[in-house]
């Protein structure tokens, strides 16, 4: 039986992005998915840009009522029916073969796991025109300053649960986004989805604490764009420096959180538990 797939998009503004969204899903080379635009009540008239496209596996629901962004996500993950929910935001560009490569992994690692909890690619960042968007710093070594990418690389393979928060520890940018994770729509319903008090990092604490109930495959392979927008609400946070202690607040948190689902599930190492409390220092030093 082919893997369906099921792309959640929850909507909301920003209504210009929503047709590349639309087509990038139509033009995948695996054809078994649905669509499931959730809007989170617009004002724009989103229904007229849904119905240019007539593929019946796209599917449109508007709420009258607005509310946050992680309930925004979880009421439009709800509605998926296939075993596999990607989140996808509508500035996001998937590449053709993403869903081909995605299923094609989950059909390997199968035999060799017990439970697949999630399966993530590799990501692109690109401005809004489509341009590599360059994370780049500099270091300095007895040779002289160099520049350097912030990007951490995640090599190719399948993640236990311990392996995988130690390796999103690590120091550096991940080298994914949850645009390109493809997560077990089963174990969405059993654990919940996003938690609105994890504001910011509610995508990041869903990322981890799906990996403490199964394993993670992750393609070191970039089949995912993620849109860096300068005028996207996420920029504009981070950019005011009053925000930087909410943020703050808000990623502590979100480790915190993923530590207990651990711990709950497992044995966690003294080496797991310093390691989120390091990253965190070392993102606000």
């Amino acid at each position: 039986m082919a893997l369906c797939f099921s792309v959640a998009v929850a909507f909301w503004k920003n209504e210009e992005w929503l047709p590349g969204a639309i087509e990038c899903v139509l033009g995948q080379t695996h054809q078994d998915w649905e669509l499931v635009i959730g809007d989170n009540a617009s004002t724009a008239d989103i229904a007229s840009i849904v119905r240019r496209y007539t593929d019946p596996r796209i599917r449109y629901q508007r709420w009258s009522t607005h509310i946050g962004a992680s309930e925004n996500h979880n009421r439009t993950i709800a509605l998926c029916r296939n075993e596999w929910v990607l989140v996808f935001g509508a500035d996001d560009r998937y590449r053709p073969n993403c869903l081909e490569r995605i299923a094609a992994r989950i059909e390997e690692v199968r035999p060799r796991t017990q439970r697949l909890a999630m399966i993530v690619t590799a990501c692109r960042r690109v401005d809004p025109s489509g341009e590599l968007y360059e994370m780049v710093g500099e270091s300095e070594s007895k040779r002289g300053r160099r520049r350097q990418s912030w990007i951490k690389h995640t090599p190719d393979g399948l993640y236990t649960a311990q392996k995988w928060l130690l390796a999103n520890a690590a120091p550096g940018v991940p080298s994914w986004m949850i645009g390109s994770a493809a997560m077990s729509r089963e174990l969405l319903m059993e654990i919940g989805a996003f938690r609105p008090d994890m504001g910011l990092s509610h995508d990041w604490e869903l990322s981890l604490r799906i990996s403490a109930y199964g394993d993670v495959a992750y393609i070191d392979e970039p089949l995912f764009d993620y849109t860096h927008r300068p005028d996207s609400l996420t920029n504009r946070l981070l950019t005011r420096p009053e925000a930087r202690e909410a943020e703050m607040a808000d990623i502590s948190a979100a480790w915190l959180a993923v530590l207990r689902a651990h711990e709950e599930r497992r044995s966690v190492s003294p080496a797991e538990r310093a390691a989120p409390f390091d990253a965190v220092g070392r993102s606000f030093l």
